[in-house]
């Protein structure tokens, strides 16, 4: 994290699973330790370029710099009707089309073109399946499954 500009403002690099959140008015993040309220936000590519309601000064923020930040998951919007949060399915168990298990999601990587799914299969090499309407084809968040098309060479 960073500063931008004379009036407290922030700049903070996205770690790309999570470029795709969007957060409540006044959310909550914590910085150091200490909780802060989001006065306003916007994303300019990875950046996420921020002020807090408590500090209107560089001066006053000057000691973010370095620092990590986090939210808690509630502190953010609900994502557009048909769209998930990268982070939403780790963990998750990915089965095919005949409901056998491949694996686990253990990261969702952002390529910036599209998501991609890295899945630790047992006792085999990690998958990579390519977070599409053409092969993920369902997510169910009680059973904790995704539910994808297998297509020959794809895992």
């Amino acid at each position: 994290m960073n500063t931008f500009g004379l009036q407290g403002e922030l700049k903070l690099l996205l770690n790309p699973d999570f470029s795709d959140v969007e957060f409540k008015k006044n959310a909550l993040v914590e910085i150091s330790g200490c909780n802060y309220s989001l006065a306003k936000y916007r994303k300019i590519k990875n950046l996420l370029r921020f002020s807090l309601n408590e500090f209107q000064d560089i001066n006053q923020v000057l000691g973010f710099i370095g620092c990590l930040v986090s939210i808690e998951p509630n502190q953010l919007q609900k994502p557009p009707t048909g769209e998930v949060y990268s982070f939403q399915v780790l963990g998750f168990s990915v089965i095919d089309q005949f409901d056998l298990v491949i694996g686990e999601i253990v990261k969702v990587e952002n390529t910036g073109w599209q998501r991609i799914l890295r899945v630790t299969r047992l006792n085999k090499k990690e998958a990579l399946i390519p977070w599409v309407d053409n092969f993920v084809k369902d997510i169910n968040f009680t059973k904790k499954t995704v539910k994808v098309q297998t297509i020959e060479g794809l895992i």
